[in-house]
């Protein structure tokens, strides 16, 4: 029988798969880049739950990549294109929080003002810095 049991054969082919899945999600744990895509998936995440704002020192540094390699394999290439589509989703999910910041402090500015309080009062030319 050359052949084979066919069920066999697949529990075979399903084992390899997962031992290259697993060799694979190794690769990536090693890989230069992972720890620098981990922390920028986190930010967003804190971006998005609205506990943090990114500080312009945390984008740079999350922006810069460590990978200093002659010869890109298709990982590196993948760890660099997944960093930088992370990087511009933390810049877009944090523009409407800065502009809904912006507009809530115009607003309490403009209720300064027409309340009369002491702060518009004393700040003729605007705001003073606190």
């Amino acid at each position: 029988l050359e052949g084979g049991n066919p069920e066999k054969k697949g529990q075979e082919v399903g084992m390899e798969a997962e031992e290259g899945e697993e060799e694979l999600k190794k690769e990536i744990k090693r890989h230069p880049m992972f720890g620098i895509l981990k922390e920028t998936h986190l930010n967003c995440l804190k971006i998005c739950s609205g506990n943090e704002e990114i500080s312009k020192v945390e984008q740079d540094q999350l922006q810069r990549t460590n990978v200093e390699q002659e010869n890109h394999s298709d990982l590196d290439l993948f760890m660099e294109a997944y960093h930088a589509a992370l990087v511009e989703l933390a810049r877009e999910i944090q523009k409407p929080m800065q502009e809904a910041a912006a507009f809530m402090e115009v607003m309490y500015c403009l209720l300064d003002d027409m309340a009369g309080s002491p702060h518009a009062r004393g700040g003729a030319t605007g705001s003073t810095g606190e």
